[in-house]
């Protein structure tokens, strides 16, 4: 059985153990996970957007209802029919039965041990099938009930059809035989399980083996996939450079902090130099030089996903010894795998 086969039946622990510090995120960013085969929420939506959990909820007014739920549970406050209706609407379809508890009713089973994923399902629960979040929370847990069963199956002495459920989802993972496993196994699970989750919302949003998809076109060898994001932003605007995208924003007035966004800072965040990681209040600005709209979203959600392949790539790079792999090498098995597991799940989607 090979090491990341022998990964998922541990018990997962809260933080992942690095050989060193993410050079881009920082010695501060903690990499934590709620299996084996799931990145926390936290650390998702930081790496992904910049921010805390806690904070998103706030922007998106569903954190009052669910700290409310959470003192109606501890028994800390007893709640006022207001703060009961607010809970039964945050959590749609669910809400009753959230209130029945509430109430006094017995706590069903699929209440009882919710993983992070499922609490955060649960919290932003839209009943949209295509809110972004919705998705990726529903594929980060049937990642995390995989992993279960083959917890189970190793448990049961049943090894080999472990593996073979492992082999069928994953593939044999040929691409990762070059390095070798410490750690190391674990980080590749969790980078594995987080492109399938990728992989799974371009099918959702339409996109084939045919298209250059929004991963494809990030992960263009030669440049960082937040330099490809400011490359797609600039051509939306008819500049060919940085150069000429920093006197575009000049132009039309698009100023920081009354600090207009020179070429450098440009060139600073697509190379990623130190200390110039591009928040998401800098994406939101640039992207003023464009009209509201469908393409305005679309960079919006791009520079997400440019920032998520972006913390991959230094997580990659953080999880084996120094020396072992510089920053190319890291894109180009990250847009590898990633292509591999577009294959992959294409073909069984059929």
């Amino acid at each position: 059985m090979s090491e990341y086969q022998k990964s998922i039946f541990d018990s997962p622990s809260p933080s992942l153990n690095l050989q060193r510090p993410l050079s881009v995120f920082g010695k501060a960013f903690k990499v934590s996970y709620s299996s084996k085969l799931s990145l926390c929420p936290e650390t998702v939506c930081r790496a992904a957007i910049g921010k805390s959990i806690v904070t998103l909820l706030k922007e998106n007014e569903v954190y009052q209802p669910f700290r409310q739920l959470r003192y109606g549970l501890q028994g800390r406050h007893k709640l006022s029919e207001t703060s009961k209706n607010n809970i039964r609407q945050l959590f749609g379809c669910l809400g009753d039965k959230v209130v029945t508890i509430l109430n006094g009713a017995p706590i069903p089973k699929e209440f009882l041990e919710p993983s992070l994923w499922e609490i955060v399902s649960f919290t932003w629960n839209t009943e949209n099938p295509e809110n972004t979040l919705d998705l990726v929370a529903s594929s980060f847990i049937e990642l995390e009930k995989f992993a279960t069963s083959v917890q189970v199956l190793a448990a049961d002495g049943e090894a080999q059809k472990a593996k073979t459920l492992i082999e069928k989802r994953f593939g044999k993972l040929d691409d990762w035989s070059n390095f070798h496993f410490d750690t190391f196994a674990e980080c590749i699970l969790l980078i594995e399980s987080s492109l399938h989750v990728i992989v799974n919302l371009e099918i959702f949003s339409g996109f084939s083996l045919q298209d250059c998809s929004p991963t494809e076109s990030l992960l263009k060898l030669g440049t960082k996939p937040l330099g490809n994001w400011l490359r797609q932003v600039a051509k939306e605007v008819d500049c060919d450079n940085y150069k000429e995208l920093a006197d575009f924003l000049l132009r039309s007035n698009i100023d920081s902090n009354h600090k207009f966004i020179s070429h450098d800072t440009l060139k600073g965040w697509s190379s990623i130099k130190k200390g110039m990681l591009m928040p998401l209040d800098a994406c939101n600005l640039l992207l003023r030089i464009l009209p509201p709209g469908k393409v305005q979203e679309n960079l919006l959600s791009r520079f997400a996903l440019a920032r998520f392949l972006t913390f991959l790539c230094d997580l990659l790079r953080s999880c084996v010894q120094p020396g072992t792999i510089n920053w190319n090498n890291a894109q180009e098995l990250i847009y590898k795998r990633y292509s591999a597991v577009a294959a992959l799940k294409m073909k069984t989607s059929h």
